[in-house]
């Protein structure tokens, strides 16, 4: 895909990762429900989902070039169970280094294969396609 490029995995990771430290922060700015998930739990089960989930989605589009919804059974049974507090913190832990690292590992395979930047020069024609569909009826 010509939106997907080197940087883009590194980003992705970086996005992860910050979805954990902002787990384990107890901030009281963020709201009285969210306080209560790292009172009851130990750590925020939101940014706990969105962590892992970035993670999945990131294998999917090394994978398959591209992010489907809805998705497989596991993602969706293993999401629900964070949502709904069914794993401990550690486990939860647990389970995001080893996802973290296998992906990371199979991202390493494809950096090779990356472009450094995004193909602006096609998306720039894609877009502008878009427009004139839109605005001229134009087909893309």
């Amino acid at each position: 895909s010509f939106f997907f490029f080197f940087a883009l995995i590194k980003s992705h990771f970086g996005f992860a990762n910050a979805q954990i430290a902002k787990m384990e922060i107890y901030a009281p700015d963020r709201g009285y429900a969210r306080i209560l998930l790292v009172t009851k739990y130990g750590y925020d089960l939101k940014y706990a989902n969105h962590a892992l989930r970035l993670i999945w989605q990131l294998e999917q589009f090394l994978r398959d070039g591209e992010i489907q919804l809805p998705y497989n059974k596991y993602v969706v049974e293993s999401l629900l169970s964070i949502k709904e507090g069914r794993l401990s913190k550690s486990d939860f832990l647990n389970l995001y280094y080893a996802e973290s690292d296998r992906v990371s590992e199979a991202a390493t395979k494809n950096l090779a294969q990356l472009p450094e930047h995004p193909r602006i020069d096609i998306i720039n024609e894609l877009l502008v396609g878009f427009y004139e569909a839109y605005y001229y009826g134009k087909t893309i």
